[in-house]
């Protein structure tokens, strides 16, 4: 176990040919750059997880945002930021509060966490910003790096969330959470442990480590995007967008390939259901090819998860749904986050 000192300033750009000569072995110093480097890497790039807003409404019970994601390989921490409007409660024994929950994919809860923003009883809020707080929830997630989660942040007893940023903090930079050992001195031995420890790391955070390229989630269930035609209908775009313009995302994936892997791997979580009979969801981009394509059927729940391969370049992407003719699809969530197993 050793505490790494991690520079918080990015160094320069490590020129290993300087280093390194074709018939002799690699300089202690290329191998102390390497490894502050990913370091670095691993102790300042952390994610966020998801990012919600909205307006000002009246007291509500009934805000609920969703989102999957994916726990980091250095992750020590996930915090959520609610911005918090007060409200006047009707009931003296009200204390607002929000309430996140972390669930695995088999449903069990596996981490949680409530913010209380005070009592306001008898009290007419006012509606500007110096009036408003930040709600804050910290959840150890040590224990659960690598980890596939489905979330639920959750107002209660009239609580007023607007905006909200769920995010990671990593691990404590010590030898013992993962990082690499960074101090190698002229003339001694590097072995291929050394090597394979960087490559490990690096390899760690580019699979599993990175951030969500699409975060969709209605503010309520009664807001969910329907759709009873068996004709795909853009989720998004139901919740308002420029006319003639459709609503989606330009996911710019240039250049984050791997040399031996030409497409970006994500995972695509939905929260979807229908009221009866069999409806779809797929995630599409603006040529029509499907990337995901989910078959719907039964109460609103966390369909099984899909693995997708998006191209490294830069497009625009629609996530679409449809009914059966007769009955609804109900669309809450949709989360797509970089990831590789």
């Amino acid at each position: 176990m050793s505490k790494i000192e991690i520079d918080p300033v990015v160094r320069r750009r490590i020129q290993p040919q300087f280093m390194a000569r074709n018939g002799q072995l690699v300089s202690a110093q290329l191998q102390q750059d390497m490894a502050s480097l990913v370091n670095f890497i691993a102790r300042h790039r952390t994610k966020e997880y998801f990012a919600a807003g909205g307006d000002v409404v009246a007291p509500l019970e009934d805000k609920l945002w969703r989102f999957a994601g994916h726990i980091g390989p250095m992750a020590g921490a996930m915090v959520a930021r609610i911005v918090m409007a007060p409200a006047t409660q009707g009931t003296q024994t009200n204390n607002p509060n929000v309430f996140i929950e972390l669930k695995n994919t088999s449903g069990v809860v596996i981490a949680s966490g409530r913010a209380h923003f005070g009592y306001s009883f008898g009290l007419t809020p006012v509606e500007v910003p110096d009036e408003w707080g930040v709600a804050t929830i910290g959840l150890d997630v040590s224990a659960l790096r690598d980890t596939s989660f489905r979330a639920t942040l959750t107002a209660g007893e009239e609580a007023r969330p607007i905006s909200c940023t769920v995010y990671e903090v990593a691990a404590r930079p010590d030898t013992s959470n993962g990082y690499v050992d960074q101090a190698y001195a002229v003339g001694q031995p590097i072995l291929d442990e050394d090597r394979k420890a960087l490559q490990d790391l690096a390899l760690a955070i580019y699979k599993r480590g990175l951030g969500p390229l699409i975060m969709f989630s209605t503010a309520r269930d009664a807001d969910a995007a329907t759709q009873t035609a068996a004709t795909y209908k853009n989720v998004v775009e139901e919740f308002g967008s420029v006319s003639g313009d459709p609503a989606g995302y330009t996911l710019d994936l240039s250049y984050m390939n791997r040399k031996t892997l030409t497409t970006i791997p994500v995972k695509v979580e939905v929260y979807s259901g229908m009221s009866a009979g069999t409806g779809s969801l797929r995630l599409v981009d603006s040529a029509g090819n499907a990337y995901a394509t989910f078959s719907v059927s039964g109460a609103a729940a966390w369909q099984t998860p899909q693995t997708a391969n998006l191209p490294a370049d830069s497009r625009f992407y629609k996530i679409e749904h449809q009914g059966d003719g007769a009955n609804t699809i109900s669309t809450y969530a949709v989360s797509v986050y970089r990831y590789q197993s």
